[in-house]
């Protein structure tokens, strides 16, 4: 998956530990999904992190991320 999304990524704005706040972290969890929410590559972002076991990717957390991994194996 090529890369050059990155260079739009808002997330760029900011330090990475605002992406991987600690589980019990609601408000930086809110504070990563706020910034995800205003990013115009929040969807590819999506699909490069759809994997990972860590961190908010493409404003989804880890949990999240899971659910989605199932909803579309439950479609295919």
């Amino acid at each position: 998956m090529a890369m050059d999304w990155v260079e739009k990524a808002r997330c760029k704005e900011v330090g990475t530990e605002t992406f991987y706040p600690e589980k019990s972290d609601h408000i930086g969890s809110r504070k990563a999904r706020a910034i995800c929410s205003r990013c115009e590559v929040k969807a590819e972002c999506l699909e490069y992190g759809i994997n990972e076991e860590h961190g908010i990717w493409g404003g989804l957390t880890s949990v999240e991320r899971r659910h989605l991994r199932k909803q579309r194996k439950a479609i295919a």
